[in-house]
C-alpha cells in the first residue's frame, strides 16, 4: 500500500500599503482532513490544495475569497 500525503505548503507573503510593509510572515500550512472537505471541483486535480488556501486565507485574513 502507498503512503498517502495530505496536501501541505509552505507560504511566504507581505502585506504592504503605501509601500511600507505592515507585516511579513512564513507560515506552513497543511490539511490532514482533506478528504473530509466536500468541494463542486471534483475535475481539478488542485482542489485539495484550493480548498486548503482559499481556507487559510479566511482564517487569516478574515471573510470573504482571496483575490484572483
Amino acid at each position: 500500500m502507498d503512503a498517502v500525503a495530505w496536501p501541505r505548503m509552505q507560504l511566504r507573503y507581505r502585506l504592504t500599503q503605501g509601500g511600507r510593509t505592515l507585516e511579513q510572515r512564513e507560515e506552513s500550512i497543511s490539511d490532514r482532513n482533506y478528504l473530509d472537505t466536500s468541494s463542486g471541483r471534483v475535475s481539478d486535480p488542485l482542489r485539495y490544495e484550493k480548498n486548503m488556501l482559499e481556507a487559510w486565507f479566511r482564517d487569516r485574513f478574515g471573510g470573504g475569497r482571496p483575490p484572483g
